[in-house]
């Protein structure tokens, strides 16, 4: 996993980036699909998404957080 400049963990694959978020003991994430859309999941459904941002308000509505860097 690398160490990104908001903090944010993500990892880089052939698929894309990776954006961890939380919940208890739940996780989540937002997948990059292709170059035009994104892909967020939660412990017991996805959805697809044009934006980010939407796939952001999607996971937060479940009361999902951002996951934090190691060190």
């Amino acid at each position: 996993m690398a160490k990104t400049s908001g903090g944010v963990r993500s990892k880089s694959s052939s698929r894309g980036r990776v954006t961890d978020y939380h919940r208890g003991g739940d996780r989540g994430g937002i997948f990059m699909n292709g170059e035009k859309s994104y892909i967020a999941t939660t412990a017991s459904s996805s959805k697809t998404f044009k934006t980010h941002n939407g796939a952001e308000r999607w996971l937060e509505s479940f009361g999902y957080k951002r996951g934090k860097a190691r060190r």
